[in-house]
């Protein structure tokens, strides 16, 4: 139970996608699409959690299930493919906004803390101190 969140499992399964993994780069979120039928169902349901990892060209989600394992499923976006890029901090949570070309707009919900996930809140001030969400907007401008 909840392996996907372990850090060196994280590790191994974005090797998969790349080379160069930053430890730092990846945060845990909740990832809700963001449709007119999907703001009725989220009501009903938290979102999709996942493992969110900013690469050098790309988005990465690792899908985990409601036990928080991994179970094969991810979403690539590459950063030419975002057209709009919001970011709001709360005292809590960071709500992102993620607009697509391909219709894959995504509202994402980032916990400051995670129970099991001490890595979480380093990360998240590591990408934000960094300016790395400011950082996607420049690399498609």
């Amino acid at each position: 139970m909840n392996d996907g969140i372990k850090q060196e499992n994280i590790k191994q399964y974005l090797s998969a996608f790349t080379n160069n993994i930053d430890e730092k780069n990846y945060v845990y979120c909740q990832i809700k699409p963001v449709t007119i039928i999907s703001w009725i169902t989220n009501i009903l349901r938290f979102g999709q959690a996942s493992i969110m990892y900013f690469s050098e060209n790309e988005i990465v989600f690792l899908h985990l299930n409601r036990m928080g394992n991994y179970v094969g499923n991810t979403t690539i976006i590459p950063y030419e493919d975002i057209n709009h890029f919001d970011r709001v901090s709360f005292a809590a949570i960071h709500l992102m906004l993620i607009k697509c070309n391909v219709n894959k707009d995504m509202s994402i919900t980032i916990p400051k803390l995670l129970l099991g996930g001490k890595w979480q809140s380093e990360n998240l001030k590591n990408l934000l101190d960094n300016d790395f969400y400011k950082d996607i907007w420049q690399k498609n401008s």
